[in-house]
């Protein structure tokens, strides 16, 4: 058999365990989840609201997003299950007058989940901060967020509680569209 044949089945061979390892991560990282696919596996997706009245407007944070992404959350159990390589989605929340505007500004892969120092809570509020690995990370975040107009995903998330929350797999899609659109313009980490 010449060398260069079998040289090829050991690639293919090397590359076959490393894709269902791949596969394997992923399950044991979400293994009831719903969300974003990837390879036939299921991730997890979580939304953050960046309340504006609180927080400030999401634009003010973007310096220090694109050097390592991040988000806030009291919420013990969606932080440390999210810190497992699960997308986080962060959403300006802004209220005018009667009406609740919300509006994408990131999405992120996120490794990390960090309690404040002591015990003290992260920016005088939240317990939890969940992060991207440092380096280049996995993600897009817009210079400006983009609105969501979909009223079945603005419905559903007006009733969900401040904090963390897991993203049903369809609302999911509502985001991933407004990503791939090149009108909206997202950019990578």
């Amino acid at each position: 058999m010449p060398i260069a044949l079998i040289r090829n089945a050991v690639v293919w061979r090397v590359f076959q365990v490393m894709q269902h390892a791949a596969r394997e991560t992923l399950q044991v990282c979400c293994p009831f989840s719903l969300g974003f696919h990837i390879g036939g596996s299921r991730l997890e997706s979580f939304a953050v609201k960046h309340i504006v009245e609180e927080q400030g407007p999401l634009v003010s944070i973007l310096k220090t997003v694109r050097k390592q992404p991040y988000s806030l959350t009291s919420k013990e159990h969606e932080a440390r299950l999210a810190a497992r390589g699960c997308n986080i989605y962060v959403i300006e929340v802004i209220v005018e007058l009667t009406q609740r505007i919300y509006r994408l500004g990131y999405r992120y892969r996120a490794w990390e989940c960090y309690e404040g120092a002591g015990g003290a809570p992260w920016k005088e509020r939240f317990k939890f901060k969940n992060a991207a690995k440092p380096g280049p990370s996995e993600g897009i975040y817009f210079d400006r967020p983009i609105v969501i107009a979909d009223p079945d995903f603005n419905g559903w998330y007006k009733g969900e509680t401040l904090g963390m929350t897991e993203i049903p797999e369809k609302h999911v899609a509502v985001l991933e569209r407004l990503i791939a659109d090149p009108v909206n313009n997202a950019l990578p980490f």
